[in-house]
């Protein structure tokens, strides 16, 4: 069929086609494609599963590609194609995303399509460390994997991908404007590598094709500078990221070794984060035997005290929590105004001062004031 619309073409014999440096045009000066070997599905992957592209959906696949190619049955071709992809699905969610809109939206956009998942690793959003969000995937047998505080390299990739994600809202054209952010404000698409295979045009301009040369080699060669660089930074970083252990006898303010590479801290209640960190946030302690109390503050430690944004519908309920070597404390199962019960949440006691009319309330009589 190829051959045939060449021939068309270069006897003049259609409008559609036209032949012009070997290769053959169509309107809007789309290259068509032959159905040769794997060159449709190549390009096809490189429009959707490189990182530039960041595995948009099915309209914006087939956007990215008809800016510079044409087959027959391209919808059909990118459509299968965007189906039996098993990476990058972006869900939009509000910034008030309750764990619960988190979870629907998470089986109806990941599970309903590839199943569950044997582990999530993620941060330590509120969101997914709540009870609801946590019991749910404890029931389906899913393994949460939280990045330990301060150090987002636990969760490298996905970090990287957030990175990139804003550059891929950018790039990718609205349903509403039928134009990306990047081309409302400077009136034209960013170049992508799939566009920079056009070839130059340089019969009515030799030197423009000259200068568009010599920027094309401009960049290979930044590229090579940049590959380099990047080679010499993780040689630095690995020279700095040692391989540290500690073993019984060592001096170290630590309570418990928490996996390979983290430990558990014994940080005051009052400071609120998770007391796991990383071994790369670690030095070794020296104590000072000379002068033991060097270092020790004589004034008072500051009082802490948690202060919430929210306020308190009712107090559903209350228990008394007993630990091994810690007195035991009273916590209170709260339900905040303006959010469904499925999002209360247990508080101690002693964080609840702002609300003591409620939990003076819940004391008396059962229930809580309104």
């Amino acid at each position: 069929m190829t051959r045939e619309l060449v021939k068309l073409a270069s006897d003049g014999k259609t409008q559609r086609f036209w032949v012009e440096d070997d290769l053959l045009y169509t309107k809007g000066r789309q290259i068509y494609v032959p159905k040769w070997d794997n060159l449709r599905r190549d390009l096809i992957k490189e429009c959707h599963d490189t990182k530039w592209a960041g595995h948009p959906g099915q309209k914006r696949t087939m956007a990215l590609l008809e800016t510079t190619y044409f087959w027959p049955h391209m919808k059909d071709n990118v459509e299968l194609y965007v189906k039996t992809c098993l990476y990058g699905t972006f869900i939009p969610c509000p910034k008030d995303c309750t764990a619960e809109e988190a979870a629907r939206a998470f089986f109806k956009n990941v599970m309903k399509h590839w199943g569950l998942p044997r582990s999530i690793i993620s941060d330590r959003d509120p969101r997914f460390t709540r009870r609801l969000w946590t019991k749910l995937f404890k029931l389906l047998g899913t393994e949460l994997n939280f990045s330990t505080s301060f150090h987002p390299q636990t969760d490298g990739q996905t970090e990287r991908v957030n990175a990139l994600l804003e550059c891929y809202l950018r790039y990718f054209r609205s349903e509403a404007t039928g134009r990306s952010p990047f081309e409302l404000a400077t009136g034209q698409q960013p170049l992508t590598p799939h566009t920079l295979t056009m070839p130059l045009d340089e019969g009515k301009s030799p030197g423009a094709a000259k200068m568009a040369k010599s920027w094309e080699e401009n960049v290979d060669i930044a590229r090579a500078c940049l590959e380099k660089a990047r080679k010499k930074m993780k040689k630095w970083a690995d020279k700095k990221m040692l391989h540290r252990e500690y073993t019984v006898g060592d001096l170290v303010l630590v309570l418990a070794k928490v996996g390979k590479v983290s430990y558990r801290l014994d940080l005051p209640s009052t400071l609120k984060i998770h007391p796991v960190f990383h071994v790369s946030m670690f030095k070794p302690y020296y104590a000072n035997k000379e002068d033991p109390s060097r270092g020790y503050s004589h004034r008072a430690p500051p009082v802490v005290t948690k202060s919430y944004d929210k306020e308190v519908e009712t107090v559903l309920t209350s228990r008394t929590v007993r630990k091994r070597g810690v007195p035991p404390c009273t916590e209170y199962l709260i339900k905040w105004k303006g959010l469904p019960e499925s999002e209360a949440t247990w508080e101690l006691d002693e964080d609840l001062w702002q609300f003591e009319e409620h939990l003076k309330a819940y004391e008396a009589t059962g229930t809580t004031m309104k």
